[in-house]
C-alpha cells in the first residue's frame, strides 16, 4: 500500500493524473482479486 501510494504520488507530480488514475484503478482491481 505504501509503495503504491508513493508511486501514485510520484506519477501525479509528473502531471500524469489521468493515466495515474487508470493505473491506480488497475492496481486496485488486481489487488482485489
Amino acid at each position: 500500500n505504501i509503495t503504491v501510494k508513493g508511486f501514485v504520488r510520484f506519477e501525479t507530480g509528473e502531471g500524469l493524473e489521468k493515466k495515474n488514475e487508470d493505473f491506480a484503478a488497475e492496481v486496485a482491481a488486481q489487488m482485489g482479486n
